[in-house]
């Protein structure tokens, strides 16, 4: 993850974006509010 973090920084690119490296990191933690909320 760090790699692919410091290539989109480099690059550019979106860092939160569909294909942004932190994109798994905030789907996890989306899912795990989301059960704990009761949605």
């Amino acid at each position: 993850m760090k790699q692919k973090i410091l290539g989109q920084l480099r690059s550019g690119k979106s860092l939160y974006g569909k294909d942004g490296a932190f994109a798994p990191l905030l789907k996890s933690f989306l899912d795990t509010e989301e059960r704990f909320s009761g949605n």
